[in-house]
């Protein structure tokens, strides 16, 4: 099956807000006149991208698609991100002029997934809710890691310190243990064996931050 999202380079819980701008800045970025790689190449994938715009910007549809999709499964980084937010790069350095601070929330949420970073970004930009800057970030930050790494917070700081340091695999392998074995499990079960298995001192920082 393939993976709508992916395609456009949006998260699976991404609002109508974030698919319309995706599906809009790849679809000029394929478009004849922009491109100037191979054509055979930029019809492919503005047919997947028509393909998967279609059904996610649909809700009926994209309910659909997404009772046959695995939830909670925890995934790499779409291709297309920084090509995403390249495209939007001009509006936000101009809005961080006036509110210097965005820079800095964004690059936080860009430790965690630049997926969570062009969300973020698009929806600032479409609801002009500047006010709430900081507090949209913590939101969209929150519900990204609990929905891949369960609630208990020294797993949380495990996870944030794991896709810091860019160790997707083995925050992929904390989601698929988390998934497994829940989050009411003792969090020392899991971490200790992650720091064993891919060399890591982690568990200790993240069990302090916690206490």
């Amino acid at each position: 099956m393939k993976d709508y999202y992916r395609i456009l380079g949006v998260m699976e819980d991404a609002e109508d807000v974030v698919i319309q701008a995706a599906n809009k800045a790849l679809a000029q970025r394929y478009h004849p006149d922009q491109w100037t790689g191979d054509r055979v190449e930029a019809n492919r994938r503005m047919a997947e991208i028509n393909e998967a715009h279609a059904v996610l910007s649909d809700p009926i549809k994209r309910k659909e698609y997404d009772s046959t999709r695995e939830k909670g499964a925890y995934q790499e980084e779409p291709d297309e991100t920084d090509e995403l937010l390249a495209t939007i790069e001009k509006d936000w350095n101009k809005a961080a002029e006036y509110l210097p601070d965005l820079k800095s929330i964004a690059q936080q949420l860009a430790r965690t997934s630049k997926s969570l970073e062009f969300e973020y970004k698009i929806i600032l930009l479409d609801t002009k809710s500047f006010n709430e800057r900081a507090a949209l970030a913590s939101k969209l930050e929150a519900n990204y890691l609990s929905k891949y790494f369960g609630t208990n917070e020294t797993v949380i700081a495990y996870a944030k310190q794991l896709l810091a340091a860019g160790r997707r695999n083995a925050a992929k392998e904390l989601n698929v243990a988390v998934g497994l074995l829940g989050s009411s499990v003792d969090p020392s079960v899991i971490l200790k064996r992650l720091d064993e298995k891919f060399g890591l001192s982690l568990y200790e920082d993240a069990s302090k931050k916690n206490r």
